[in-house]
């Protein structure tokens, strides 16, 4: 169920409402074949976007040699799309990111991007993702003290201004 609703947010018009949900699946799903099909959609719903797409590939293949580089630029990339995650830069997550550096290397990913092109780019794009975001998600620090609370708060701001209005209004 958790798979169907991923590709359906992925297809939602609103892309930046769409990617900002997918993350927070991303970092929070505890399944692994949910995990899967989350990637799967958010690398749809980025493609929606062929400029965040490409700056996303930019920022994977830019860092390739640069573990501690990679963390500092996916995390402010996916921080402007509204995650909230932040990562432990040690040398735990160094040696991670850089084993799955040396995978994205074996598959054909060089400074300049992912190969292939059309179906076959977008499969190694995904694994990349995948397992880029797979090595993240196990460092996450906990939110600074007073984050958490703004967001309940902001939420609970948005969704009573959402009730506010009668179903179907715009």
């Amino acid at each position: 169920m958790r798979e169907a609703a991923s590709r359906s947010i992925a297809q939602c018009p609103d892309s930046a409402w769409a990617l900002r949900e997918l993350l927070w699946s991303l970092d929070n799903e505890p399944s692994v074949d949910v995990f899967e099909a989350v990637t799967e959609s958010f690398t749809f719903a980025l493609g929606q976007d062929p400029s965040l797409y490409a700056e996303a590939e930019r920022i994977l293949a830019e860092a390739l040699s640069d573990p501690a580089a990679l963390v500092g630029a996916w995390t402010a990339f996916t921080g402007r799309l509204g995650s909230v995650c932040a990562h432990t830069l040690d040398d735990e997550l160094c040696w991670d990111i850089q084993a799955r550096q040396g995978t994205m290397r074996e598959i054909g990913w060089t400074e300049a991007g992912a190969p292939g092109e059309g179906l076959a780019h977008g499969v190694q794009m995904r694994a990349a993702l995948r397992d880029i975001h797979a090595a993240l998600r196990r460092s996450a620090a906990p939110l600074p003290p007073g984050t958490a609370e703004g967001i309940q708060e902001e939420a609970r701001l948005l969704l009573g201004r959402a009730l506010a209005h009668p179903p179907g209004s715009a």
